[in-house]
């Protein structure tokens, strides 16, 4: 074989080769420390502007809606020891309508993480919120620990970009779906975002009930739901 298509022989089976082994920025599964993408830290905080728009008409004719739009601050406020070894984290929620608003107090809920599980106490309901190693092949009840049916959790876009509605953007994010089921009697579309070495940096929620009478059906005209979306606004320590 001529020099040159040796060269060139050598060239393809050392690109191939580099491929193989720097496959990694391809593959399904980033193996981080279990805190990479929900950091637990006494002194975190988070804070979020939301929209929620919610949805209770008589009739497909209406047009009514009640929007209201505010802002969320999740700060881990303490840790205390559990019995599975670890630490159950504190995170205490505040809110306000305007920017300039003094914090009122919203609720408390906790987290924990066990067996490779994100698991969070939201309103006294226990949520499987991610599984470890990150992996877009893996699947989990996010129920597992309630009683409200199983609701089977994925994950994609690992290692994406996401830019949140204040023009930050993230350059290492993956997307947990939640839920993505849609027909002509209901929408139930959940998702949220989180970002290396931040967290939540966007969340998602679409429930709704449309009118199935003889005069609406097939329409999608909305009865009940509601709309939520929760986006990072600003984050750090306090």
């Amino acid at each position: 074989m001529p020099l040159d298509k040796r060269m060139k022989a050598s060239s393809l089976v050392v690109f191939i080769l580099l491929f193989a082994v720097c496959g990694c920025s391809t593959s399904s599964e980033i193996k981080l420390s279990v805190q990479s993408f929900y950091p637990l830290r006494v002194g975190n905080y988070q804070i979020y502007d939301v929209s929620q728009t919610s949805f209770n008409r008589l009739t497909c004719s209406e047009t009514s809606q009640t929007v209201l739009n505010y802002q969320l601050k999740v700060a881990v406020t303490d840790s205390l020891p559990n019995t599975e070894g670890g630490y159950t984290y504190v995170l205490h929620r505040y809110g306000r309508l305007d920017p300039l608003d003094a914090w009122a107090d919203s609720s408390t809920w906790t987290t924990r993480i066990a067996n490779g599980r994100v698991i969070s106490s939201e309103n006294d309901i226990v949520f499987v919120k991610l599984i470890y190693p990150v992996s877009t092949s893996i699947k989990w009840n996010g129920n597992l620990y309630n009683t409200l049916g199983k609701d089977s959790m994925t994950v994609k876009s690992i290692g994406q970009p996401y830019t949140v509605a204040s023009g930050t953007k993230f350059q290492n994010t993956f997307t947990v779906v939640q839920n993505d089921d849609q027909n002509l009697v209901y929408q139930d579309t959940r998702y949220e975002v989180y970002a290396n070495t931040v967290g939540l940096v966007y969340k998602s929620k679409v429930q709704l009930n449309y009118f199935t009478d003889a005069t609406c059906f097939g329409q999608k005209d909305i009865k009940t739901g509601v709309i939520y979306t929760q986006s990072l606004n600003s984050y750090g320590r306090q």
